[in-house]
């Protein structure tokens, strides 16, 4: 089972919020802070994030959003209750799946969260079996990669990049193109954030050729991943 991160003004309000979803067999997690919410929502796979009190003065609750959706990617769900009517508008633009008010009730809280969590099964429910390239085995349901059946730490965005290089073997992938797919509601993601993930991931999953794969930079283009045999030598690559 999935947990449920929360992140709330105060420590009752989060143990309000816990037990009401609780009661319908959830398991939560509570947090004081954005950046451990954040850290939580790269590190590992979760099944909704619910951002209680959201939105505050200056416009720091919406780049809060922006932040959890820019971890989180496309697919988790992101609820948040926030203080006003219209607030909803601002908090679905920065980057919130649902808007409910922080007096809802129980009762709606815990249907609207039900609704977000059976979309989130039926996102997850259709993942095909592992994906195995040479020595890397990718578990697909547990978000894990193995390399000669030692799973390798990657935090859940590092993951997501390996899986998409893999499945683009043998093509080049703009920077652009990655943070298409990887941050696609992000507004604050440069070319470096790109760069450092991949750096990482060339580290991390061993990709310059002693595995089988290696993991190349395109001068102008962005970056290409492919087998050592199949290494096109033509293309302006950094050795």
């Amino acid at each position: 089972m999935l947990s449920i991160a929360v992140l709330a003004p105060s420590a009752d309000c989060a143990a309000r919020v816990c037990q009401t979803l609780e009661r319908l067999g959830h398991r939560c997690e509570s947090f004081g802070d954005l950046q451990a919410l954040v850290d939580a929502v790269e590190d590992r796979p979760l099944g909704l994030v619910l951002m209680h009190g959201a939105l505050g003065p200056h416009g720091a609750g919406l780049q809060a959003i922006r932040r959890v959706r820019a971890a989180a990617g496309p697919s988790l769900p992101v609820i948040v209750a926030a203080d006003a009517k219209a607030d909803e508008v601002a908090a679905l633009e920065a980057g919130a799946d649902a808007w409910l008010p922080p007096s809802a009730s129980a009762a709606l809280l815990q249907a609207r969260v039900q609704a977000m969590l059976r979309r989130r099964v039926d996102e997850l429910s259709p993942v095909p079996g592992d994906l195995v390239c040479g020595p890397y085995r990718f578990d697909r349901r547990g978000r894990q990669v193995a390399l000669r059946g030692v799973v390798v730490p990657l935090r859940l965005r590092e993951y997501e990049l390996a899986l998409l290089l893999f499945q683009n073997l043998g093509r080049s992938l703009s920077r652009e193109r990655i943070v298409e797919a990887l941050w696609p509601r992000a507004v604050s993601v440069t070319s470096r954030t790109v760069d450092n993930h991949i750096r990482r991931l060339r580290s991390r999953l061993q990709l310059s050729g002693a595995n089988a794969y290696v993991l190349d930079t395109v001068y102008g283009i962005g970056y290409r991943l492919a087998a050592v045999h199949e290494r096109d030598d033509s293309l302006p690559v950094a050795r």
